[in-house]
């Protein structure tokens, strides 16, 4: 009687783990995962997908061990979902974990049936190796073979050396490979000091993380001969005039960082109906400024959005208002993200960096994120001015990025010398307005970025400008005037000069030139035109 009383209990004890990670619920219900946890993002992801739960009490665990048993029936919940196949057996009523044990053999996730798979010995359909914590050796070899599932399945390796993982040398042979895969498509990623660590066990909110990412990359690569159309990666610098607006698309996510002002709502919904985004991942404002703010009301009349995050929750302004109203209408919330939170978008990473601490500047309390994808990398300032760089500087965040969205507009506040040697940007984007009253780009910011060495595009002379990577380099596609110079040291001879006082445009041999304090230069009469100026009735440009 005892005993079959002690087996009763161990099967209840069971099930409850398994339903734990399995059952869904509120992904407001945790009281130890705030929306200040590094893997907020994906736990509530992973919970919404009816991937994970709790652990009851209102709890989830975030740093507890996850056992081979949870992570396996994850797994399958995961490829049963992304292939349509149901592979889980009816429960023989013994362990909980028993079916979940059985349809991973099905889905060949312990090797075999693809050649990308690698086959992973020691896990046996017993209760001691199924509870047995998973190691992150075993993780990468188990993450390798889900993806061996999807018919697009392809990596690159060649990236993956002991300059990025110090114990690289010392990866056993049978998981090498497997790492090197995982670790080139930004499923798992190093530890403290870029250690892998694979002995490690994996915690519950990792496992979370780590499954995002998985569902990512399946979904791009699972559509076989379309494969490389949903992958890979792009920012969109959306050309709203006076404004900030960018759209980050990664292996079939997205993510809007600002939408320009109220007026450009139409523009925005336009933006992402052409592009076929109805989903965004992410939405940024980066400050509440309309100039930044505005606009995403006519992304949340078109898409729908997963997580929101603002650098304030509350604000008067009637922009604002309508951004809290549509938000409330999909049942979502401004969130005000933790510096140093990292999030997942497809394949890449965003971290954010800023604001460190209060300010009663609005620019100076912008949010600052940095993404990477592969080796390149993405710095988002907002209208951070000096202050702001100064504190993330001395937080000590890497800022080292491949292209910089500088601050500001180009303001002559923003992209000090310091900020700018840290970040030390191959390129830099200047979003602002054809000529504008507050005389953005500032020559100061450009003179700063020219001595830094800086290839610089400019929405006011180029438009909305696509920028690619694929992992190793970047390339921009600017919609108009590809070849202009952005930042020359001496302002073009076939420019036209604006006076900013009048609203007339000349020609640069006019004799009514205006001081230079009130010039504005146009790459075209064209700009200057659709900019509202006027022409000279002297030199008749």
């Amino acid at each position: 009687m005892r005993m079959l009383i002690r087996r009763a209990l161990c099967l209840m004890v069971s099930i409850s783990a398994a339903l734990a990670l399995l059952s869904p619920a509120s992904a407001a219900s945790f009281r130890d995962v705030p929306n200040t946890h590094w893997a907020y993002g994906a736990i509530c992801e992973m919970q919404e997908a009816g991937l994970v739960n709790g652990v009851g009490n209102g709890s989830f665990d975030p740093g507890g061990q996850l056992s081979r048993a949870q992570f396996l029936a994850m797994a399958v919940r995961l490829l049963e979902q992304e292939t349509g196949e149901h592979a889980t057996p009816a429960s023989s009523g013994n362990y909980w974990a028993a079916p979940y044990y059985t349809a991973a053999e099905h889905f060949h996730l312990f090797g075999g049936g693809s050649k990308n798979a690698i086959t992973l010995s020691g896990i046996q359909n017993s209760r001691k190796s199924l509870d047995t914590a998973v190691t992150r050796y075993e993780m990468a070899v188990l993450a390798n073979n889900v993806l061996a599932n999807a018919p697009g399945y392809h990596f690159d390796t060649s990236g993956v050396s002991s300059a990025v993982m110090p114990d690289y040398t010392a990866l056993p042979s049978q998981y090498k490979d497997a790492v090197c895969r995982m670790y080139s498509l930004g499923i798992l990623t190093g530890q403290t000091g870029g250690y892998f660590n694979g002995s490690k066990p994996l915690t519950r909110a990792e496992s979370c993380a780590v499954l995002s990412r998985l569902r990512a990359r399946f979904a791009a690569m699972g559509s076989g001969g379309n494969a490389e159309a949903a992958e890979g990666f792009a920012i969109h610098f959306i050309d709203v005039g006076q404004a900030d607006a960018a759209l980050v698309l990664c292996d079939g996510e997205a993510m809007l960082i600002d939408g320009g002002n109220a007026a450009d709502s139409d523009l925005i919904y336009a933006y992402l109906k052409q592009q076929n985004v109805s989903n965004l991942k992410y939405m940024v404002g980066t400050h509440a400024h309309e100039d930044h703010m505005g606009g995403l009301a006519g992304a949340l009349q078109y898409a729908k959005v997963g997580m929101a995050f603002c650098s304030v929750t509350q604000d008067d302004a009637k922009f604002f208002q309508n951004i809290v109203k549509y938000l409330n209408q999909q049942g979502k919330r401004l969130t005000v993200p933790q510096c140093g939170s990292t999030y997942s978008l497809g394949s890449a990473q965003f971290q954010f960096l800023g604001p460190v601490r209060p300010s009663d500047d609005p620019n100076n309390m912008s949010l600052v994120l940095r993404i990477t994808y592969g080796d390149t990398s993405f710095l988002f300032t907002g209208d951070a001015e000096r202050d702001e760089e100064a504190d993330i500087l001395k937080a000590g965040y890497p800022l080292k990025s491949t292209v910089l969205k500088a601050g500001h507009h180009g303001s002559e506040t923003s992209t000090s010398y310091p900020f700018l040697r840290a970040v030390a940007p191959q390129y830099g984007v200047i979003s602002c307005g054809a000529g504008n009253s507050y005389g953005h780009p500032h020559d100061a910011a450009l003179s700063r970025l020219r001595d830094a060495d800086v290839t610089l595009y400019r929405t006011d002379l180029q438009g909305t400008i696509v920028c690619t990577s694929d992992g190793k380099t970047v390339r921009f596609t600017p919609s108009k005037n590809p070849a202009i110079q952005t930042n020359p040291t001496e302002h073009q001879s076939s420019s036209y000069i604006g006076n900013r006082s009048s609203h007339v445009f000349h020609r640069p041999s006019c004799a009514n030139l205006p001081l230079e304090k009130n010039r504005i230069y146009f790459a075209n009469r064209s700009d200057a035109v659709t900019s509202g100026y006027t022409p000279c009735s002297k030199c008749k440009p």
